[in-house]
């Protein structure tokens, strides 16, 4: 099988057309459909393993630290984020909460250990070990990253419960907010370039005449 980076495929009707390495910064869209194949960025591959190390960090802090304190009659109790989500879906079933908390928290963090995974190797301008499938799955989570729902439903929740009890963000919460805005850097990035580390390989096929 041969591989060619320098080519794009639109993934809706199909079209090929050439990707040229040199013009990363413009956006394309599909001229048959008008799907847009890569977009603009202001950042290259050598600052997103940065990007993917604070977006860890920030991640792992606002999942380990309350977002949100909650004073009611004297009473102040201290919420992290696993908290409140299993607590605004926990009312409908124990499966809902675990299926959210998967997509909201699970999602995000894998996202960004695969990613920061791929990129380490390409500083050293070598594929990672199971870059394929990495790869294929980093595309494959893509449809499910829901990182701004995470900030609307937390401010949601913090707009309702301040009507009637006394809301306070928590270092969580700004920790959260920072994480978010890199993920969403991190998922725009264009990953495209990082097949080239690849080499093709081609298969021979030996044929034996009795």
């Amino acid at each position: 099988m041969k591989i060619y980076p320098h080519l794009i495929v639109c993934p809706c009707c199909e079209s090929v057309y050439r990707y040229r390495l040199s013009d990363r910064k413009a956006s394309l869209q599909c001229r048959r459909c008008a799907t847009v194949l890569y977009r603009r960025s202001a950042f290259t591959l050598q600052d997103l393993l940065p990007f993917c190390f604070a977006a860890l960090v920030t991640f792992l802090i606002a999942n380990l630290m309350p977002v949100m304190t909650v004073t009611a009659h004297g009473l102040t109790r201290s919420v992290t984020l696993l908290q409140g989500i299993l607590a605004i879906t926990g009312s409908f079933s124990v499966l809902t909460g675990i299926l959210t908390a998967g997509l909201l928290i699970g999602v995000p963090l894998i996202q960004i250990l695969l990613t920061g995974w791929v990129l380490l190797f390409a500083r050293l301008r070598q594929p990672a070990p199971g870059f394929v499938v990495v790869m294929k799955l980093l595309a494959r989570l893509h449809p499910w990253s829901m990182a701004e729902v995470i900030v609307s439903g937390f401010l949601v929740a913090a707009v309702k419960l301040s009507s009637f009890l006394d809301v306070a963000p928590g270092p969580g919460s700004w920790a959260l907010v920072a994480s978010v805005i890199l993920l969403i850097i991190i998922n725009g990035y264009d990953l495209q370039p990082l097949w080239s580390l690849l080499p093709a390989r081609r298969h021979k096929v030996e044929s034996h005449h009795e």
